[in-house]
C-alpha cells in the first residue's frame, strides 16, 4: 500500500474521490473516535449512506496504512478515507520546533490552490489556457466553501475563501486573465467573506480571526492596488460590534490612507483616501454621536458623497438656503476639474427650486442642463425624475410655450451632438418632422438617417433614399476596405426596405461601373 503524506495526499488520490471526500469533511460527517496525534492509530467514523469506520496508521506526517469498512473496491482509497485525511490534516500540529510552519500548512486548501497555481504556471507566467483551468479549480473549491457556508460552517468556508483569494490575487499579477477566470474566484471569495461578516450567528472566535485577517491583509498590502485592499476594511467594518473596534479601524484607515496634498495628483491615492473617509463616516454613524458625525462630514465636503448627504439633510430639515449654499460651493470647488459633479450640483439646485416652486430658477437650471445634452435627471432617491422638456413645458405654461420653445430650439440645436442629440429629440416631442428632416440632411451622416428613419419614412421616403444614396458615394470617396463596403451595403439595404428596389439596382450598377477594380466591393454588392 502506497504511503500518503498529509501535506500532499491530493496528488495520489483520484480527483472524484477527493471531491466527494472534501464534501463529506465540509459537511461535518467525520468524527474522531481515537487520538489523532502523531505516532497513533487514528480512528474515525464517517457518515455516508451508512456509518463507516476508518483507521489511519500515522507516523509523523505520513500515513503508512489505512482502511475503511465500506464496500468500495474500485481503487485503493475511498471517499471516507479521503474525508478523514482532510480532517486529520486540518487539526494536525507539528512539534514545538515547527509550530509556525504547522500553522501555515494546517489549512488543506492552501496547498490545493498552490498546487493548482503551480500546475497552471509555465516559466513564471499563466497563459489564458492555464488561467481557465486554474479558475475552474478555484471555483470548484469555492463551491465547497459555499456548501460550508450554507451548513453554517463559517470557519471552513473562511479556510477555503482566504487562501483562494490571497494566492489567486498573487497569480493575477503574472497571468493573462482577459476572460476573468482568475479575477472571478477572487471576487467570489471576497463575497463569501463579506457574507460571513454579515451573518447574525457568527461565533466570536471566527469573528475575531476574520477581523485579524482583514487587519493584517490591509496592513501588509496583501491585495496591492486592487479594490480588495480597501475591501478588507469594508469587511472589518461589518465585523465591528463596538466603539473600540470602530476606533481601531478608523485609526488604521487614517494611517494607511492619508489625505493627498494639492500637488499630488495620484488618482489612486485620492480614491483610497475618499473611500476610506466614507468607511469612517459609516462607522461614526453607528458608534459616534450625531454631533461628532455631522462635524466630521462637514469637514470633508470636498468628497461627493459627503456633500450630497449634507445637501440631502439640509433639504430634509427645510433649510433650503443652506442646501443652496452647499450646492453653489460645490460648483465653485469642482468647476475646474470635475465638470460632471458641477452638473450634479446644478441638478440639486433644480431640485430645490422645484421644492420651493421657484419658477425662474427652475427655468434657469433646466435650460442649463438640457443645453449640456442631458435629457433628464433622476434624483438619488430613485423616484423623482425630471424630464427637462416636460418640466419646462409645465413651468412655462401652454400659452407661452410655442414662442418660448421656438426661441430655445435655436440654442439647443447649436449644442447637439451625435452622443446626445437634444435638438432631434425636441423635434420628435414637438412633431416637427420637417425640421427634423432638415437637421438630419445637414449632418451628411447615415447614422442620423438610421436613427430617425422611423419618424420620417412615412412622409419623406424618397428624400431619405436620396440621403442614403449620397452617403454611399461620400463614403466610397473617402475610404476603402471591406468594413466600409459592408457599411455602404447596409445603407443600400435600408433603401431597399424603404421600397425603392429600382433605385438600389441603379445605384449598384453605377457602383460596379465606377469601381471595377475594387473586388471586395463587388463581392459585397452581390450580397445586397
Amino acid at each position: 500500500m502506497k504511503t500518503l503524506h498529509l501535506d500532499s495526499f491530493e496528488k495520489e488520490i483520484n480527483d472524484r474521490i477527493l471531491e466527494r471526500g472534501c464534501e463529506y469533511y465540509l459537511e461535518g460527517r467525520v468524527t474522531p473516535i481515537q487520538n489523532e496525534s502523531e505516532g497513533e492509530d487514528c480512528r474515525f467514523t464517517v457518515e455516508g449512506s451508512e456509518r463507516y469506520h476508518v483507521r489511519l496508521f500515522r507516523l509523523g506526517n505520513d500515513i503508512h496504512d489505512y482502511e475503511c469498512d465500506c464496500p468500495y473496491d474500485m481503487g485503493p482509497v475511498c471517499k471516507h478515507v479521503a474525508a478523514s485525511m482532510y480532517y486529520l490534516r486540518s487539526v494536525s500540529k507539528q512539534k514545538s520546533a515547527s509550530k509556525k510552519k504547522t500553522k501555515k500548512n494546517a489549512n488543506p486548501y492552501e496547498q490545493q490552490i498552490l498546487s493548482a497555481i503551480d500546475y497552471a504556471c509555465y516559466r513564471g507566467y499563466i497563459d489564458w489556457r492555464g488561467a481557465k483551468e486554474l479558475g475552474e479549480t478555484a471555483e470548484d473549491m469555492l463551491e465547497d466553501a459555499e456548501s460550508a457556508f450554507e451548513y453554517g460552517n463559517y470557519r471552513q468556508c473562511m479556510d477555503i475563501a482566504i487562501p483562494v483569494m490571497i494566492h489567486m490575487c498573487h497569480a493575477l499579477d503574472n497571468a493573462d486573465d482577459s476572460n476573468g477566470d482568475i479575477g472571478d474566484p477572487i471576487r467570489m471569495s471576497f463575497d463569501l467573506l463579506m457574507r460571513i461578516a454579515c451573518s447574525d450567528d457568527l461565533d466570536s472566535a471566527t469573528r475575531n480571526d476574520l477581523m485579524k485577517f482583514c487587519f493584517e491583509a490591509f496592513k501588509n498590502n496583501t491585495f496591492g492596488s486592487y479594490d480588495w485592499h480597501l475591501g478588507m476594511m469594508e469587511i472589518a467594518s461589518q465585523l465591528a460590534n463596538s466603539r473600540k473596534a470602530a476606533d481601531a479601524i478608523i485609526e488604521l484607515l487614517n494611517e494607511k490612507c492619508p489625505a493627498v496634498s494639492d500637488h499630488d495628483k495620484d488618482y489612486h491615492k485620492c480614491y483610497l483616501h475618499e473611500h476610506a473617509m466614507s468607511l469612517i463616516l459609516s462607522l461614526m454613524k453607528q458608534y459616534y454621536s450625531c454631533e461628532e458625525t455631522r462635524a466630521f462630514r462637514n469637514e470633508h465636503l470636498e468628497f461627493k458623497a459627503f456633500r450630497e448627504e449634507a445637501i440631502r439633510v439640509a433639504i430634509a430639515d427645510g433649510s433650503y438656503d443652506e442646501a443652496k449654499r452647499l450646492a453653489l460651493d460645490g460648483i465653485e470647488l469642482d468647476s475646474k476639474d470635475k465638470p460632471g459633479l458641477v452638473s450634479l450640483w446644478q441638478n440639486c439646485l433644480l431640485h430645490i427650486a422645484v421644492l420651493q416652486n421657484d419658477t425662474a430658477s427652475i427655468i434657469k437650471y433646466a435650460e442649463m442642463l438640457w443645453l449640456k445634452g442631458y435629457p433628464f435627471y433622476q434624483h438619488e432617491d430613485g423616484e423623482t425624475v425630471y424630464d427637462y422638456y416636460s418640466l419646462l413645458r409645465e413651468t412655462v405654461g401652454e400659452k407661452a410655450w410655442p414662442q418660448y420653445i421656438e426661441a430655445f430650439a435655436h440654442r439647443l440645436r447649436k449644442g447637439s451632438s451625435w452622443f446626445s442629440d437634444s435638438y432631434a429629440d425636441l423635434c420628435i416631442k414637438e412633431k416637427w418632422w420637417d425640421k427634423l428632416l432638415d437637421y438630419v440632411a445637414e449632418q451628411h451622416d447615415a447614422r442620423y438617417i438610421k436613427a430617425y428613419e422611423k419618424y420620417l419614412k412615412a412622409a419623406y421616403r424618397d428624400r431619405l433614399i436620396e440621403l442614403y444614396r449620397d452617403c454611399v458615394y461620400q463614403r466610397l470617396e473617402k475610404g476603402v476596405g471591406r468594413n466600409i463596403y459592408q457599411e455602404i451595403c447596409s445603407y443600400l439595404r435600408h433603401m431597399k426596405k424603404l421600397g425603392r428596389k429600382d433605385v438600389v439596382s441603379e445605384t449598384i450598377a453605377d457602383l460596379r461601373s465606377k469601381y471595377p477594380r475594387r473586388p471586395a466591393l463587388l463581392d459585397e454588392l452581390d450580397n445586397v
